[in-house]
């Protein structure tokens, strides 16, 4: 199962980097499926999007924290699309997302 593709990888300092990418796309599968997760809807995924920013705003790494409590980023950009939209990942390939895709920033630490 392959998760998302960054599309954006922007080198800040030497300490951090930022990283562009889906978070979570309506109706596809994402890393979680594995575990019996459902694609989610537009509105599911806008709910989670505000959860996610207003109770944790941060970022680990395969969604360990709560066995590691180790934080690897933080988020510093997060929108809902309004529309579809085309985005082209790091190895060239323009990627089609669909209205209500949750697409975020995050600046992690080296």
């Amino acid at each position: 199962m392959e998760c998302f593709s960054i599309i954006e990888v922007v080198t800040k300092s030497r300490d951090s980097l930022l990283i562009t990418a889906p978070v979570l796309v309506p109706g596809e599968r994402d890393c979680e499926f594995i575990y019996g997760e459902e694609p989610l809807t537009e509105g599911q995924i806008r709910h989670i999007a505000h959860e996610y920013l207003a109770n944790y705003s941060l970022v680990d790494k395969n969604h360990e924290f709560f066995e590691t409590r180790e934080v690897i980023g933080v988020p510093v950009e997060s929108y809902i699309t309004t529309e579809p939209i085309s985005l082209k990942s790091l190895d060239g390939t323009v990627n089609e997302y669909p209205k209500g895709t949750w697409i975020a920033t995050t600046r992690m630490e080296m």
